[in-house]
C-alpha cells in the first residue's frame, strides 16, 4: 500500500502525525494542570468563605521543614488560617502538595496579633507513608518556636 505514494508524501504525513500527536499530548497536560490549578483554587476559596467568619485574633500557619539531609533548604510557610480545624483539614487534605519532596514535618502554630509574635501552640506531622501524621515536635526543634513567621 505504502509503496505506491510517493516518498516525500509519506515523510509529510509522517511529520505532521508526529507534530498532531505532540501537540495533542501537550495541550493535554496543560488542560490536567489548569485543571488541578483551578480545582486548588476553589478549594482555597471555599476554605476562606469557611473561616472568613470564624472571627477570634489569632492566625495557623502551615510551615513545611525540610529533611535534614537538605542543609540548603529553609522552612517553607505554605500559608494561614483564621481556624485551627480548617488548617487541620488543610494538612489531612495535602492542599498544595505540602511535601513538595524534601518537607520532612509540618508545623502548624498558632500567633496571636504582635509586632514580636511567637507561637502560642503548636501540632507537628511527620510524613509516613505518603500522608501527614501528627507526631512529637522533634528534639533538634526543642525551644525554637515561630518557623511561621520565619
Amino acid at each position: 500500500m505504502f509503496h505506491s505514494i510517493p516518498k516525500p508524501v509519506l515523510i509529510v504525513w509522517w511529520v505532521a502525525v508526529a507534530l498532531l500527536s505532540e501537540y495533542l499530548i501537550i495541550r493535554s497536560l496543560f488542560s490536567l494542570h489548569r485543571y488541578r490549578r483551578n480545582k486548588r483554587l476553589e478549594m482555597d476559596k471555599a476554605l476562606w468563605d469557611a473561616e472568613k467568619f470564624a472571627g477570634g485574633n489569632s492566625i495557623w500557619t502551615l510551615t513545611g521543614i525540610p529533611y535534614q539531609s537538605a542543609p540548603t533548604k529553609n522552612p517553607h510557610c505554605f500559608g494561614f488560617y483564621h481556624r485551627f480545624d480548617i488548617a487541620t483539614k488543610a494538612v489531612e487534605d495535602d492542599i498544595g502538595s505540602l511535601h513538595e519532596c524534601y518537607h520532612e514535618y509540618l508545623a502548624v502554630e498558632e500567633f496571636q496579633p504582635g509586632i514580636i509574635a511567637t507561637s502560642t501552640a503548636e501540632l507537628w506531622h511527620c510524613r509516613i507513608e505518603n500522608k501527614w501524621v501528627p507526631c512529637e515536635k522533634p528534639a533538634r526543634f526543642q525551644g525554637t518556636t515561630g518557623f511561621g513567621m520565619g
